[in-house]
């Protein structure tokens, strides 16, 4: 849920986001979930993933559900550098500290760094 700030003529802006639910763990409706997934890319020429962790768009329902020759983004912040062959990714710089395992602060070398480092992997 997001909840928004702003006068009705004016640019309204999200100030609190409030997330609820529990990662999905039955294997059936997992099943289930990727072969609808499979079948509505069959005729598709991208993928955007947005992971939430809900334990739905894992590395490995991504690698099974899409064509190799796919264009595929993720957003992931709890294991964006467990996926491979993308095509982008979105992180932030809170992700990219915990993917590298540094803190970057306000120092521009380590930010240049961390981005060479992070488009390494």
């Amino acid at each position: 849920m997001r909840i928004l700030a702003g006068a009705v003529h004016a640019q309204r802006q999200q100030i609190v986001r409030l997330d609820s639910g529990a990662p999905l763990k039955d294997e059936k409706t997992k099943s289930a979930i990727e072969h609808k997934l499979k079948t509505a890319l069959k005729d598709a020429d991208a993928l955007l993933v947005s992971d939430y962790g809900y334990a739905l768009a894992t590395p490995q329902i991504v690698s099974k559900i899409r064509k190799n020759s796919m264009t595929a983004t993720i957003d992931s912040r709890f294991s964006m550098m467990s996926y491979s062959s993308l095509t982008a990714t979105t992180p932030n710089e809170p992700e990219v500290e915990a993917a590298l395992g540094i803190t970057i602060g306000n120092d521009a070398k380590e930010l240049e760094w961390a981005v060479e480092r992070f488009c390494e992997n």
